[in-house]
């Protein structure tokens, strides 16, 4: 069966990625694994003009919800890949792929999807509480969205300006985050 055709790039689209490790790798074995995703994804997302709207991390797994730039998509992710990879099996003396080949990708509408988005990668970790995630070999934009940490290249005032009927007052819409996503 052949494969479908691709769409065509869309400069600035809003996209959900999802980034797996193939079977028998884990893309993050430790908490110095862990800081140079983000460091990474950090320079990758800077390069590229693109913005990231939330985040999870686990071991064998990335969930991203963001804004490309001006280019591809797949520079941003391919980029990504190939670099941490590089940098992964350097650092643990390995070799080979670590991403699989084809990963997810889905394109939406902001204002209406966002906020959904959003919500389900904050909860992927309360979801998946009993899989393989070990205690700290995660990382979640969520805790960013509370107030509970500061990490300036996650965008997050598009998500809680849309809850927060578009106030100014971080505390509010803080709270209003909360109120909907302890639910």
């Amino acid at each position: 069966m052949p494969r479908p055709v691709r769409l065509p790039t869309m400069p600035f689209g809003w996209y959900y990625a999802v980034l797996y490790s193939i079977a028998s790798r884990r893309i993050v074995t430790s908490h110095a694994d862990l800081m140079m995703v983000l460091k990474l994804l950090r320079e990758t997302l800077r390069e590229r003009g693109a913005r990231l709207h939330a985040g999870y991390i686990a071991e064998r797994e990335m969930h991203l919800v963001l804004q490309a730039g001006e280019g591809p998509l797949s520079a941003i992710t391919g980029g990504f890949q190939h670099e941490y990879a590089r940098l992964f099996n350097r650092s643990h003396h390995e070799h080979g792929s670590l991403f699989r080949l084809h990963h997810h990708i889905l394109l939406f509408q902001h204002p209406m999807w966002l906020v959904p988005l959003v919500h389900y990668v904050h909860w992927i970790r309360r979801l998946d509480a009993a899989g393989d995630i070990a205690d700290g070999l995660w990382w979640s934009s969520d805790v960013v969205y509370r107030g509970l940490a500061k990490q300036g290249w996650l965008t997050t005032n598009v998500v809680l300006r849309m809850l927060g009927g578009r106030a100014y007052d971080r505390q509010s819409q803080e709270e209003a985050y909360r109120k909907l996503f302890d639910q």
